[in-house]
Order: C-alpha cells, then sequence, then structure tokens
C-alpha cells in the first residue's frame, strides 16, 4: 500500500518560477492586445493607460442585466430589491414575476471585468437575501435565503 501524496505547504522554486513567468505573459498578452486597439484609435494616451494597467485595457461598455429572483421553493419574489454591492443607489425591483433588470454604463477590461456592479446584492423586505456575481448569473435565477442570526 503506497502512502498518500502530500502537497507542501508554499509552492517550491519551479512552481513560483512558472506562476510568475505565467503572470509575466498574461501582462505581456494584455498589453499587446490593448496597443493594437489603441493604435487603431490613435491616441497615444491610450497606450499608457495600457501599460499602467494589468487589467488590459478598459472600455466603455453598455451591461445589461436580467434575471428571476425566487424563494426557497422556487417561487417568484416580488419587490426585492437591487443595488450593486457597495452603493446605496436602487437599481431595479423584482416585479410580480420575480424578472429584474437594467443597464448601466461602465467599463469592462479584459483581466478584471466590469468596473461597477461586477457583484450584486437582492434583498426583500422578509429578510431574505442574496449576493451574486453579475456574469455569473445574467440570465438565470437567483435564489434569496433567510438572513442568518448570529448569537451576541
Amino acid at each position: 500500500m503506497s502512502s498518500p501524496v502530500r502537497c507542501p505547504s508554499e509552492p517550491g522554486p519551479v512552481v513560483t518560477r512558472a506562476l510568475t513567468l505565467a503572470m509575466a505573459l498574461a501582462f505581456a498578452l494584455a498589453v499587446v492586445q490593448c496597443s493594437q486597439q489603441t493604435q487603431q484609435r490613435g491616441d497615444p494616451e491610450d497606450l499608457a493607460d495600457c501599460v499602467r494597467s494589468f487589467c488590459g485595457c478598459w472600455t466603455n461598455v453598455t451591461f445589461a442585466y436580467e434575471a428571476t429572483v425566487v424563494d426557497g421553493r422556487g417561487r417568484p419574489v416580488a419587490g426585492a430589491n437591487l443595488v450593486c454591492m457597495g452603493e446605496d443607489t436602487l437599481m431595479a425591483r423584482s416585479d410580480a414575476n420575480g424578472l429584474v433588470a437594467f443597464a448601466i454604463e461602465t467599463q469592462e477590461s479584459p483581466g478584471c471585468g466590469l468596473a461597477r456592479c461586477a457583484n450584486l446584492v437582492f434583498r426583500d423586505s422578509a429578510g431574505r437575501s442574496a449576493e451574486v456575481t453579475a456574469g455569473a448569473t445574467n440570465g438565470d435565477r437567483v435564489m434569496l435565503r433567510p438572513a442568518i442570526e448570529r448569537p451576541q
């Protein structure tokens, strides 16, 4: 019988070098892609922004989001509020069928995703909530869960 394989608690020098090389390659590819896009626009300041940002080129986008809010039994939840995580502004409220939808002007990059509303928070009047990633739940169902009471 063989002994179980043990993983080191810290990556060895070969793994560390490989990860460093992979990150450098990803950064270089993002800069190349960005510089090709900015050359088409002809603005030299855009290229400097590409090099400064590991995220790659930030482009203006209209992000449209839609989901159906449901309870633990899969029934639609009307009146659930939707906000962008870290903000107080109401983005949308679910209708009688649980449908919630909004669109915003924001920026997006290949390495970092959306600049605004990448994470969303749903809450209803009964105290149920859900925190979700916008890209992963767009066009899908979002289930609200009861708040967990924490002992004091």
